[in-house]
C-alpha cells in the first residue's frame, strides 16, 4: 500500500525544469528543508515546489514530468493547498 510522499523541487531559474532536491512522508521535515535552502541563499523560494504524489518512484517521476511539460499539456490538473503543497493529477482518456 503507498503512502503519501512529499517532494521538494528545485529549478535553477523560472525557465528551468524541476527537479528533486528532497524527499520524505513528512511534510514537515519538507517544508524545513525547504525554509533551510532559501535562508541559506541555496534558492529562492519562487524556484522551490513541494509536491505530493504516492510513494512510489513512478508517481513522483510522472509528477515531475506533468510539471516540465509545456503548459498547453492536456490532461494535467494541479491543486494548492492552503499550505502551499501542490496535488498533480493526470486524467487519460482510458
Amino acid at each position: 500500500m503507498s503512502r503519501k510522499f512529499y517532494t521538494l523541487l528545485v529549478r535553477d531559474g523560472r525557465a528551468s525544469d524541476w527537479h528533486i532536491h528532497f524527499g520524505n512522508h513528512s511534510k514537515d521535515a519538507v517544508a524545513q528543508q525547504r525554509n533551510d535552502i532559501c535562508d541559506s541563499g541555496f534558492n529562492r523560494k519562487i524556484n522551490t515546489k513541494i509536491i505530493s504524489t504516492d510513494d512510489t518512484q513512478a508517481d513522483i517521476d510522472a509528477a515531475i514530468r506533468l510539471l516540465n511539460a509545456p503548459f498547453d499539456a492536456p490532461y494535467t490538473m494541479i491543486l494548492m493547498t492552503p499550505d502551499g503543497v501542490e496535488h498533480i493529477h493526470s486524467i487519460t482518456d482510458d
